[in-house]
């Protein structure tokens, strides 16, 4: 995932969309990331697993996460509720432990549509991951694209 004409990305970004999320944002992601000289890591859809399991593309995911230098996911609910993208809460902590700056968006929904651990390890690690409510797909991206804009060059 090298950048074209703006040399060697050195900033690894992670980000997690959840799988109602339209899978050409994967592609404008990688292209904006590229454009701004990141190594931008994009999954979709990553299915959950009840711990202690973890399906292959959540062990790829959680990799290319721990080797970031920020981490963007968003979380969303279907009409019956379901919650998706919400696989990454099991790692919080130690994201947190990494000191790896966690930027979590809440789309057309809120804390509380999680299941009750979810919702105690966001609570319980408000100061450390940023969490914020978006009312729709949309204005995430927007949110993302800007934050994307300022994460800093390496030294």
């Amino acid at each position: 995932m090298g950048s074209q004409n703006h040399g060697t990305p050195t900033r690894k970004v992670f980000i997690s969309l959840p799988s109602p999320f339209p899978t050409k944002w994967v592609t404008l992601l990688l292209e904006r990331t590229q454009s701004l000289s990141l190594d931008g890591r994009v999954f979709h859809g990553i299915p959950k697993s009840p711990p202690p399991q973890i399906n292959n593309v959540e062990f790829e995911a959680r990799g290319d996460m721990y080797a970031s230098e920020i981490v963007f996911a968003a979380f969303t609910t279907d009409q019956t509720r379901e919650v998706y993208g919400d696989w990454i809460i099991k790692y919080l902590p130690e994201l947190v432990e990494r000191e790896i700056p966690t930027d979590i968006g809440l789309v057309g929904m809120d804390a509380t549509d999680l299941s009750t651990e979810g919702n105690m390890r966001l609570s319980n690690l408000q100061r450390e991951v940023t969490t914020t409510r978006f009312p729709s797909e949309e204005e995430w991206l927007a949110h993302l694209l800007s934050e994307l804009r300022k994460v800093p060059e390496s030294q």
